[in-house]
C-alpha cells in the first residue's frame, strides 16, 4: 500500500473559521479547501491539549481523501504511526492511537480539554472503544 503524503500547510483565519473550506493559501477559491484549523479553538503554535486539522476527504485521493483507508490497515498503521507538523519556531511530532469514523459532532464544542480530568477521561473512552 502506498504511503499517503500529505504535504500541505495548516492555515488558520483570525475572523472566519469556514474561509479555508473552499480557499487556498493565498485567497483563491479552491473546490477542495485547505488543511486548517478554527481559531476559537486552536492557537496558531499547536500548544492546546488537542489540536483538530479539517481538511476534505477527496475521491481523487488528495488532502486526506486516502488517510482513512490507509490507516485503517493493521500493517500500515503499525508502521506510519507519526505525524510530523512543522512551524516556524518548533517541529512537533504525534503519534497516532487510533483510527476511529467520526460524526458532526465537534469534540472541541463539547469538551474543554483544559478543564481538570477533561482530557484524560475523554481519551481513556477513546483507548477503550479501540
Amino acid at each position: 500500500m502506498s504511503k499517503p503524503e500529505i504535504s500541505l500547510p495548516i492555515l488558520r483565519s483570525h475572523t472566519d473559521d469556514t474561509w479555508y473550506l473552499y480557499h487556498d493559501v493565498v485567497g483563491n477559491y479552491k473546490k477542495g479547501g485547505s488543511l486548517f484549523v478554527e481559531h476559537d479553538y486552536n492557537t496558531h503554535d499547536f500548544s492546546d491539549p488537542v489540536t483538530v486539522i479539517y481538511g476534505h476527504r477527496m475521491n481523487s485521493g488528495a488532502m486526506f481523501g486516502t488517510l482513512q483507508a490507509t490507516l485503517s490497515e493493521k500493517d500500515y498503521f503499525n508502521e506510519n504511526r507519526y505525524i510530523v507538523i512543522f512551524t516556524p519556531s518548533v517541529t512537533k511530532i504525534y503519534q497516532i492511537f487510533a483510527t476511529l469514523p467520526s460524526d458532526s459532532d465537534h469534540i472541541l464544542y463539547y469538551n474543554d480539554f483544559n478543564a481538570d480530568g477533561v482530557f484524560d477521561e475523554y481519551f481513556n473512552a477513546l483507548f477503550t472503544e479501540t
